[in-house]
């Protein structure tokens, strides 16, 4: 009997969390079944890709999962609260990150320079001299306060994915309108008569 306990544990704690994920993927089953049809979806797979799609579609599922963790692991209403708030500000930060990462143009990109560059500046020029007097023990204990260490961990998983995300769509649509501009430069009729 004793042997059976770890794995019935294993199973409640990974219970809402697959739950979680085959609505997720019942959910995205019927949109696809009785939407895929539809002239919002067509227009969407029109401007889109593949690739762009399952970003998107993988980056839901890990905030759901992020989610579904949260809600089982917090100990108060205060707590779900903070690891909703680390999460949701990890994505904010990976959209804001994907979009300087992947400028659409020459004067997005130098407009994204520049941004970044005055961040930058105040990072190091503010927020690391406040952090002077903080010793390495000060951050440790920080670091061992209850449910610190998982917000930071959902708050950085929702951040890469929501990189992924903008990264992977902004270069799908790049790519796409440099192929069809390409395409028309690039066209040559066959008979130079009838161009």
């Amino acid at each position: 009997m004793r042997s059976h306990a770890p794995f019935a544990v294993v199973i409640a704690y990974l219970a809402p969390t697959v739950i979680s994920i085959l609505v997720y993927a019942v959910i995205l089953w019927l949109l696809y079944r009785f939407g895929a049809n539809t002239t919002l979806a067509r227009e969407f797979n029109k401007n889109s890709t593949p690739g762009a799609i399952l970003t998107i579609v993988n980056s839901g599922g890990v905030y759901l999962i992020v989610l579904a963790a949260s809600a089982q692991f917090a100990a108060t209403a205060s707590d779900f609260a903070y690891n909703v708030a680390a999460a949701t500000f990890g994505l904010a930060m990976g959209w804001v990150v994907g979009i300087v990462i992947s400028p659409g143009s020459k004067d997005e990109a130098s407009e994204f320079s520049n941004l970044t560059r005055a961040v930058l500046t105040f990072i190091t020029d503010y927020v690391l001299a406040n952090l002077k007097g903080i010793t390495q023990h000060q951050v440790w204990n920080f670091l061992q306060r209850p449910g610190v260490t998982f917000r930071l961990l959902i708050g950085t998983a929702c951040c890469f994915s929501t990189i992924a995300v903008v990264f992977v769509s902004r270069r799908a649509e790049i790519m796409k309108a440099n192929a069809s501009r390409e395409w028309f430069i690039s066209y040559v009729p066959i008979d130079p008569r009838h161009a």
